[in-house]
């Protein structure tokens, strides 16, 4: 591949790879298609990817061969070598690791290694966006349930004020006491008492 052709292509990458802030994307396909784009663009045999889960834990994500994937995992499961070490000494933002392999000793080029450090730097700033955006929406969602039930919650109130003849603190408080006393969620009781299956 010609210096010209690589650069091209790896602007596409880059740009294939800014995408992803913008749009819905599958990551596992995404982080696929990073590993397969390095080993085409760098001087490598073979690529695979880690991330941390949850409890910090590394895991294999993604790789270009069965032969990098036994190698990823056997570095994950002795807690030691080149991915492990990556992964405890990157960035103070440690989602995970890029891994290229050779079949000859030897570093990569300075350009390739800036080059491959940059598509993972893009690659986090992809997955941390679709992260913000899975848990802005998640947040969304529980605000409009929170909404959606007090609404409930007041039209209830309202109906036992009514029915009992109660001030609305009162009729509240006999909702919320049903409610715990019956190992209920409050928007339930209130549901069954709007809809008269429940009369408080």
């Amino acid at each position: 591949m010609s210096a010209a052709d690589r650069e091209g292509r790896l602007a596409g990458v880059f740009v294939a790879l800014a995408d992803t802030l913008v749009a819905e994307y599958d990551v596992v396909d995404f982080l696929h298609t990073l590993v397969e784009e390095c080993i085409s663009l760098f001087d490598a045999a073979a690529a695979g990817l880690v991330l941390a889960d949850a409890n910090g834990r590394l895991q294999l994500m993604s790789s270009t061969s069965e032969r990098s994937r036994v190698v990823e995992a056997h570095q994950l499961d002795v807690g030691d070598g080149p991915c492990v070490a990556c992964f405890h000494t990157g960035s103070v933002v440690a989602i995970g690791a890029l891994n290229l392999f050779r079949d000859q000793p030897g570093a990569l080029k300075a350009e390739d290694a800036a080059a491959a450090r940059a598509l993972a730097d893009v690659a986090t700033i992809g997955i941390l966006h679709e992260r913000a955006i899975r848990e802005r929406t998640l947040v969304t969602e529980q605000l409009q349930i929170a909404l959606d039930s007090r609404v409930v919650i007041e039209q209830a109130k309202g109906v036992v004020a009514q029915t009992s003849g109660v001030p609305m603190d009162e009729a509240f408080a006999r909702l919320r006491d049903y409610a715990r006393r019956h190992n209920q969620r409050l928007h339930e009781v209130a549901e069954n008492v709007i809809s008269r299956a429940l009369n408080i």
